[in-house]
């Protein structure tokens, strides 16, 4: 475990990539299970590009300076996605939903004059038509909420150079929505997940041991209950129940693994989850997310496949406590951090327990 209070920023910088998507979130087959399992809508996967060399016997190196750098930069704060603990709905570090490409572009070109005038988001079509029911009323007769400056940006619009490094240290202090100015986070704790294993036969002694049948239905068992989650079948009391007959069957290394920890979030799901009945769906899910998520090369000198991928699994805390994932801790709370050195890309893999979408 790491972690540090937020200083020198070590020159990383980092930017949001947009154009890379998850398959494995999005098919209707993971989608179908995702919504029986209560996950679907609170599950979100994210790609984020960085500068600097990342060596694997330097993680510590990445997790002091590198993470630290990420929860300040001025393309990560707009953009890095949770859900609100009040509203449920999503938001992101700088507290408002999601922006537009617009405001992205605005905010990393904007002039150095901006870090003297609050920048908010532009102005929508709903704001402007309210603009007719008079100064200081909405529409519907009530005082508007002021906003401290408006401006609208476009793509096209030609705004001077920024410099970067003061629009990172300043961008918490910029960032002015109507839901508040966001998160500043203060420490940031990191624990190293490992990730070795290349193949799901990894599972395979959930059959040996007679938790699955051949036919791949789940064994049942007497109704119990391992706080907060219901215990109806062999396959959970492998996960949870530390003085089970069978949980030796997977030592302390293997659940740490990344591969184990993803099938583990997957079987508990979210508050309201329809656990399967058969176990392919887990595995397949599984596979599906790890194969997005880590990356592989094949040793030029060995010609085996290794993982190249180094996995963190990563708490922000700001003044007042844990603020990212969430300010609610649960064991279905979870954000990981998966970063391909070749590439320079950091996955973000983020879940916040609760109801997920039913329809």
């Amino acid at each position: 475990m790491a972690a540090g209070e937020p200083g020198d920023l070590g020159g990383y910088y980092f930017r949001f990539l947009p154009q890379k998507t998850f398959q494995c979130l999005s098919t209707p087959e993971t989608t179908s299970r995702l919504r029986q399992w209560s996950m679907l809508g609170r599950v979100a996967a994210q790609a984020f590009g960085f500068d600097q060399t990342f060596q694997a016997y330097r993680k510590d190196d990445f997790v002091m300076v590198g993470l630290r750098a990420f929860f300040k930069d001025p393309d990560v704060i707009p953009n890095l996605k949770l859900l609100s603990d009040s509203s449920g709905q999503w938001i992101t570090l700088a507290g408002h939903q999601p922006v537009s490409e617009d405001w992205i572009h605005a905010l990393l070109l904007r002039h150095s004059s901006c870090l003297q005038t609050p920048i908010v988001p532009p102005i929508s079509p709903a704001q402007d038509r309210s603009e007719a029911a008079g100064p200081g009323r909405t529409p519907g007769g009530q005082p508007r909420r002021k906003w401290v400056t408006r401006q609208r940006y476009s793509s096209q619009a030609q705004a001077p150079p920024c410099d970067r490094d003061e629009a990172r240290s300043s961008c918490s202090s910029l960032v002015v929505t109507p839901s508040g100015p966001g998160t500043e986070v203060k420490k940031i704790e990191a624990i190293n997940v490992p990730c070795t294993q290349l193949s799901m036969s990894f599972f395979n002694r959930l059959y040996n041991e007679n938790i699955v049948r051949d036919s791949g239905h789940i064994v049942k068992c007497l109704d119990s209950f391992c706080d907060p989650f219901p215990v109806s079948d062999e396959l959970r009391k492998v996960l949870l129940v530390e003085d089970s007959e069978k949980y030796g069957i997977f030592s302390q290394p293997d659940r740490e693994e990344f591969l184990f920890c993803l099938f583990k979030h997957l079987c508990l799901g979210g508050a309201l989850c329809q656990y399967e009945d058969v176990l392919p769906p887990y595995l397949q899910t599984t596979k599906l997310l790890y194969k997005d998520l880590v990356s592989v090369r094949k040793n030029p000198q060995t010609k085996k496949i290794q993982i190249t991928s180094s996995v963190f699994k990563v708490t922000a805390y700001d003044s007042a406590g844990v603020c990212y994932p969430s300010t609610k801790s649960h064991e279905q709370t979870f954000s990981y951090f998966i970063v391909d050195p070749i590439k320079r890309h950091v996955h973000v893999l983020y879940h916040s327990y609760g109801v997920g979408d039913m329809s």
